[in-house]
C-alpha cells in the first residue's frame, strides 16, 4: 500500500487547525475551574477559642442568663455537660469538628424546635440530667457504657426521641 504524501502547506495548515482546536479545548476546560481566592472553611477551631466559648457559657450559668444563646453557646453547653458528667474535657474531640457541630445545632434548632431557643435549652438540660443518671448507674453497678457524643445529640434523632417520650410520660406534652 502506497503512502499518500501530503504537501508541506497542507501539513502546516493541519498543524495550525490542531493547535486552534487544542487552545479552544483548553479554554473550555478552564471555564468554571478558575481557582477561588476564598479558602475553604475549616471544620475546626483552636483549643483556645473552644475554651473561650465554654467559659462564656459558664458565665451565663453564673448570671442565669440563657437568653439569646447561639449555636456556639449550645456546643459549649454540650462540652460543659460532657465534662460535668464524665469528669474529662471534650474539647480535644469536639474542637476538631466544632463548626460542623455548630451547623448541626442550627439545623436541629430550626427543624426540630422551630427556632425556639428556650425549648432547645430545655432539651439540653434534660439530656444532661438523663446522661448524669445513666453514668451514675454505670459507675454504681460497675458497668461499662458508651459516652455521649455530639453527633448523637445534634445529628441523630435518637436522643431527641427519648426526650419527647420522657416529656410525654412526665408532663403529658411533646
Amino acid at each position: 500500500m502506497a503512502r499518500v504524501q501530503k504537501r508541506p502547506e497542507e501539513v502546516q495548515k493541519a498543524k495550525a487547525e490542531a493547535e486552534i482546536l487544542l487552545e479552544g479545548r483548553a479554554k473550555l476546560g478552564a471555564i468554571g475551574k478558575a481557582k477561588s481566592k476564598k479558602q475553604p472553611k475549616s471544620r475546626s477551631i483552636s483549643e483556645l477559642k473552644a475554651n473561650r466559648y465554654i467559659i462564656e457559657f459558664e458565665e451565663r450559668i453564673e448570671q442565669a442568663n440563657f437568653e439569646d444563646m447561639d449555636a456556639h453557646a449550645f456546643v459549649a453547653m454540650f462540652c460543659w455537660v460532657y465534662e460535668a458528667v464524665y469528669g474529662t474535657p471534650c474539647v480535644d474531640e469536639i474542637r476538631r469538628e466544632w463548626n460542623v457541630a455548630v451547623v448541626s445545632v442550627m439545623k436541629m434548632l430550626e427543624k426540630e424546635f422551630g427556632g425556639k431557643i428556650e425549648e432547645f435549652f430545655e432539651f439540653m438540660i434534660w439530656l444532661s440530667k438523663d446522661e448524669e443518671r445513666a453514668e451514675l448507674w454505670r459507675r454504681t453497678n460497675q458497668r461499662q457504657g458508651k459516652r455521649l457524643k455530639w453527633r448523637e445529640v445534634f445529628m441523630l434523632p435518637t436522643k431527641l426521641a427519648d426526650y419527647r417520650i420522657a416529656m410525654l410520660r412526665t408532663k403529658g406534652i411533646a
